[in-house]
């Protein structure tokens, strides 16, 4: 989807120019239709369902890309509040999580991320949303000290995995409180001594407790971050663990590893699966320019 021609159709929806690259999400239950949303100037991301290219459409014009015609129109989601300043959103990013998808959004060093299952629930069943609705303000929020360069959410949709332009790499948690509301706190914290240059290219992997990746782009180095669940003395850990997590309790220590390339790293990918720390270190020694087995990476040309 042209993020371009994507544009066209929402500018009128939200005050301010656009300011972040168009982030599209597929929901299974509508495989022809996807959301569009895309960062604005007044601290306010734009979301608006499109139809899909038809088929046999050779190429994206203004004519075979639409806005999806259904009862529901475009929202603005607000980061900030009316009493607080109008910074621009740098980057916005869905978690794959069909009706029940998240979307994050960055305004300097503030991270916001939105609950849009009312939103997408209207989409899906086709019935009116009712404005203003809850879809429209962060369900939770977090800051860094400095702004915030880069985000990823893992494969699961329980984490989001955030980088500063300081260094510093914090894994996020959802968590809901006892009044059922949610609230964004730390799994684990990368970075200090082991980074000292902002991590612009990030790759999270399938869950809070597997492997993360970060880089520096056009560096030769690729720091894999490994989850340790710190658990005491329990007999069993894997239920320990769960009812850990379902708490928002558990402590989480990551541990760094190098991986360099021969040239220049330029973008980073998990594939599908998990890793534990351990696994794979001896596949990882025996594979050309130390590279990790299941982290697809670009290489700038020597």
């Amino acid at each position: 989807m042209d993020g371009h021609l994507a544009r066209m159709h929402l500018n009128d929806h939200c005050a301010g120019s656009p300011t972040s690259p168009t982030q599209p999400l597929w929901l299974p239950d509508l495989p022809d239709i996807c959301l569009l949303a895309y960062g604005c100037s007044s601290a306010a991301v734009v979301v608006q369902s499109a139809q899909a290219p038809a088929a046999n459409a050779t190429a994206l014009s203004e004519q075979n890309v639409h806005i999806h015609n259904v009862a529901i129109p475009p929202t603005v989601l607000r980061v900030n509040s009316s009493a607080e300043p109008a910074e621009a959103v740098s980057t916005v990013a869905w978690s794959s999580q069909g009706v029940e998808s998240k979307l994050a959004a960055v305004t300097g060093s503030k991270l916001a991320v939105f609950s849009l299952e009312h939103y997408i629930s209207a989409i899906v069943q086709q019935t009116p949303l009712v404005q203003p609705h809850p879809s429209q303000t962060p369900a939770c929020q977090a800051q860094h000290t400095c702004p915030l360069v880069a985000l990823s959410w893992t494969q699961e949709g329980d984490g989001l995995l955030s980088a500063d332009a300081q260094g510093c790499i914090i894994m996020w948690r959802i968590t809901r409180t006892t009044d059922d509301s949610q609230r964004l706190t730390q799994a684990w914290l990368g970075g200090g001594s082991t980074v000292i240059q902002p991590q612009t290219i990030i790759a999270a992997g399938a869950s809070i407790l597997s492997p993360s990746a970060s880089a520096c782009p056009g560096t030769k180095y690729v720091t894999i971050w490994w989850p340790e669940a710190l658990l005491q003395g329990d007999t069993d850990p894997a239920a320990s663990m769960q009812a850990a997590k379902d708490a928002g309790t558990l402590t989480v220590v990551a541990v760094a590893e190098q991986l360099r390339h021969p040239v220049g790293v330029v973008a980073a990918q998990w594939s599908p699966g998990s890793l534990q720390h351990g696994k794979c270190t001896a596949a990882v020694a025996d594979m050309p320019w130390n590279t990790s087995p299941l982290l697809h990476t670009l290489l700038t040309q020597p």
